[in-house]
């Protein structure tokens, strides 16, 4: 499967020009296994250990390991990844409010 994001100069300036390109949507934390179901999984931000959210894995497109970080007696993966595009409008729309708050912290 070819990355979404990787563009040939044709596609690029195609889609320059009819205004469609789109950023990914891109979390970076810690990930572990959710104990109780396997279609899911467990994100918290780097150093947050007691902040674990659910994931469903149908939202993952694409992960990379960046490090393992310490974690009081044991320690975390660090990953990045990015979000499966969706048609849901409700999921959409939090995409859209992750990439916000990403590019203004405050």
């Amino acid at each position: 499967m070819q990355d979404p994001e990787k563009l040939s100069n044709h596609d690029f300036f195609e889609k320059l020009h009819e205004g469609s390109l789109t950023a990914p949507t891109i979390l970076t934390g810690m990930v572990k296994e959710s104990e109780d179901d396997k279609d899911s999984f467990q994100f918290a931000p780097v150093g947050k250990c007691d902040q674990w959210v659910k994931m469903p894995k149908t939202m993952l497109h694409s992960a990379r390991l960046i490090r393992k970080v310490p974690c009081k007696d044991h320690s975390h993966s660090v990953v990045e990844f990015k979000l499966s595009d969706s048609k849901i409008p409700e999921v959409r729309a939090l995409m859209s409010l992750i990439n916000l708050l990403s590019n203004n912290p405050n």
